[in-house]
């Protein structure tokens, strides 16, 4: 696909970009990085930046964590963070972006901040013009700000620092800056389907409060389910369709076949 977008073949590119989406969602996300990385180096994929971001915002840790994270583009970073329904604290996108704006400058270093200069901070701001519009700077606390946000007050612009901190202190005051909304908290919906033919079996010997596995956890339920329905957007625990039974635990039923099968035949 990559290689057609540089030969300027745009439908044969945009088919199979679609392809990928619609039908092979489960690759993509084992390649994630590579992918998300590669789509925001030609605009041309605008669908395949869409399902990236589609599905960080929901794990967003899946980048903001990764090891490569500060290599990330700038038009990447900006696509995400100005998206309204970005499920993470304020606070935290903050501090990521002057983590990544920082990486940016092999000079500046968040541990010897004390000794920057003017210049410094001016290198930063320049360098983050672009995503600091995007933070929404009145959802973050009064403690956070002190803490987090204060100590790089120079890069942000002299009047929306000082409605910043009146804000801090009182909530109700009328100030000039422009407020942008909170974000969005995202609910988990259940899809409409039939699951009975699934969890029929059960048996009803064991503790229904017991631990459902020591082998997997909820996260590898949620990743069966989206395997078995082939979704783009990975289920969550929260919104799994799917309800998993044990049926056997070798410690309390034994591990012979014998105990496998008159399980299962119950």
């Amino acid at each position: 696909m990559f290689m057609t977008s540089e030969f300027l073949l745009e439908e044969l590119t945009k088919h199979i970009e679609n392809h990928l989406i619609e039908t092979n969602a489960n690759w993509l996300r084992l390649n994630f990085m590579r992918i998300y990385q590669k789509s925001f180096q030609n605009n041309q994929f605008q669908n395949l930046q869409k399902w990236c971001n589609d599905f960080l915002v929901k794990y967003p840790n899946k980048i903001f964590d990764s090891e490569d994270f500060i290599s990330l583009q700038e038009n990447a970073l900006v696509s995400l963070i100005k998206r309204d329904d970005l499920q993470m604290e304020e606070i935290k996108i903050w501090k990521y972006i002057i983590k990544w704006g920082i990486a940016q400058h092999p000079d500046l270093s968040l541990d010897g901040q004390e000794n920057w200069t003017n210049d410094n901070f001016i290198a930063l701001k320049n360098r983050l013009k672009s995503c600091l519009p995007h933070v929404r700077y009145f959802q973050i606390s009064g403690d956070d700000i002190v803490d987090h946000v204060q100590q790089f007050h120079q890069i942000l612009d002299r009047n929306l620092w000082n409605d910043i901190m009146k804000r801090a202190v009182n909530p109700n005051r009328q100030i000039s800056s422009i407020i942008l909304p909170p974000r969005t908290k995202l609910t988990a919906t259940l899809p409409t389907r039939t699951t009975e033919s699934f969890s029929t079996v059960i048996n009803e010997a064991h503790d229904t409060t017991e631990q459902f596995s020591t082998v997997i956890n909820e996260a590898h339920v949620a990743e069966i389910a989206t395997w078995i329905d082939k979704t783009t957007v990975p289920y969550t625990y929260a919104n799994n369709p799917y309800k998993f039974k044990l049926l056997l635990r070798g410690t309390k039923d034994g591990f012979t076949p014998d105990a496998f099968w008159k399980l299962i035949i119950m």
